[in-house]
């Protein structure tokens, strides 16, 4: 069997990392080229640096979806808090966002306390 061929969940799962990669530079570059300042582009390519280019995009992303009139400064607010509240990897900044917008959060793997009553006490 060629090694080269993916089969089953591994090539959905490549499909999707290289479809999520393409969106991501997509996103960055054509912002990039919307900004007319060279300092502004320095920028971003620090905060592309530091927080990853996932992080970046989703913050763009995020920008175009929420503000009225999107600009820089709005996105340089977006990504100091990231870097403020030390998120760092999409997922973090996916559930920030979530409990941010008041979705409600499911943490798998703990389960609530449940107080235990004995009868005669």
């Amino acid at each position: 069997m060629d090694p080269q061929v993916r089969l089953g969940k591994d090539r959905v799962k490549l499909s999707k990392s290289k479809d999520n990669l393409n969106t991501t530079s997509t996103t960055l570059n054509s912002y990039y080229k919307k900004l007319e300042s060279p300092k502004s582009q320095n920028e971003l390519k620090a905060f592309v640096n530091e927080l990853g280019g996932d992080v970046v995009a989703f913050a763009i992303t995020s920008m175009f979806e929420n503000a009225d009139r999107p600009t820089f400064a709005y996105l340089r607010s977006i990504l100091n808090r990231y870097q403020q509240q030390g998120l760092t990897n999409l997922a973090a900044v996916q559930h920030d966002n979530d409990v941010y917008n008041g979705k409600s959060v499911v943490i798998t793997g703990v389960k609530p306390k449940i107080p235990v009553y004995h009868l005669g006490e």
